[in-house]
C-alpha cells in the first residue's frame, strides 16, 4: 500500500459504495475541501489520503469538590464526559478514574483520552476533590462511678474515653469544664483518666500510674469531652457523668 501523491488524480475520485475503510484499517472517504469530489470524497484505489486531520482536542470539565458520604471517608462523584473537539470520525473517549467511581477523601487526577479511528489521541485532566466533613464520635465507659467528696468538695470518677471518626483512626480527645477555659489532652481512644471536678479545684492535668489512668484532671464544672479528627472536625461536647 502506497500514499497517493500530492496532486494525485485518483485523491476523492472514487465512485460512492465502496468500503468504508482502506487497506491499513483507515476510514474512508476523507474528504479533501480543495479537490472536487467525483462522488463522496473517497480516493481510488488502497490507500485513503489525509493531508492531516484535526489534532483530537479534549476539554475536560473544571476541577470538582465533594464532601464525604455519611459514615465513608470517600465519595461517588459523577462527572461530565469531556468536550471533544478535532480528529477523524468516531473519537473514543476513556477517562480514568470513571464517572460514578468512588473517590477517596484527599485530591485524585482524573486522566482522559481521546483517539480517533486514525490513531490520532489527545488527553486532559482534571482533578476531584473530596472534602471530610463528618465529625468524628466521642463516647466514655464508666470504669469507676462517680462519687462525693469532701475536703474540698468534688466529685471522682474513672472514665475510659472513646472517640471514632470515618476517616481518622485516631481522633484526638480533649476535656474541659464547663467553667473556665483551661482544657486537658490530646488523649487517644481508649485511655483511661481520673476527673474530678468542682467549684474550688484548681484546673490542672497531672500523669498518673493508679489503677489503669493515665491522667488525673481537675476541672470546675461539668466535665464536658469532646473529640476533634485529623480534618478538623469536632464533636458536641457531652458530659462525662
Amino acid at each position: 500500500t502506497h500514499a497517493l501523491l500530492t496532486g494525485s488524480p485518483a485523491i476523492d475520485a472514487g465512485i460512492s459504495g465502496g468500503p468504508n475503510t482502506d487497506q491499513r484499517g483507515f476510514p474512508r472517504p476523507i474528504d479533501i475541501p480543495s479537490v472536487p469530489n467525483a462522488a463522496d470524497g473517497s480516493d481510488i484505489g488502497a490507500y485513503e489520503l489525509d493531508f492531516g486531520a484535526p489534532d483530537v482536542t479534549l476539554t475536560c470539565p473544571a476541577d470538582i469538590a465533594a464532601n464525604n458520604d455519611p459514615g465513608q471517608c470517600s465519595a461517588v462523584v459523577n462527572y461530565p464526559a469531556p468536550l471533544v473537539s478535532g480528529g477523524t470520525a468516531n473519537v473514543v473517549v476513556v477517562c480514568n478514574p470513571p464517572s460514578g467511581s468512588v473517590f477517596p477523601a484527599g485530591t485524585t487526577t482524573v486522566t482522559c483520552t481521546g483517539t480517533d479511528a486514525a490513531g490520532n489521541i489527545g488527553t486532559c485532566s482534571f482533578n476531584v476533590t473530596v472534602n471530610d466533613t463528618e465529625p468524628p464520635v466521642a463516647s466514655y465507659a464508666v470504669v469507676k462511678k462517680p462519687v462525693l467528696l469532701s475536703n474540698p468538695p468534688r466529685i471522682v470518677g474513672w472514665f475510659q474515653l472513646l472517640a471514632t471518626d470515618n476517616c481518622d483512626s485516631d481522633p484526638l480527645i480533649y476535656i474541659k469544664g464547663s467553667v473556665g477555659t483551661f482544657v486537658a489532652g490530646p488523649f487517644h481512644n481508649g485511655d483511661q483518666v481520673e476527673i474530678a471536678h468542682g467549684p474550688s479545684l484548681t484546673p490542672r492535668q497531672a500523669p498518673s500510674a493508679f489503677g489503669g489512668n493515665i491522667a488525673t484532671i481537675h476541672l470546675n464544672g461539668d466535665a464536658l469531652l469532646w473529640t476533634v479528627d485529623s480534618s478538623g472536625n469536632a464533636s458536641t461536647p457531652i458530659k462525662c457523668k
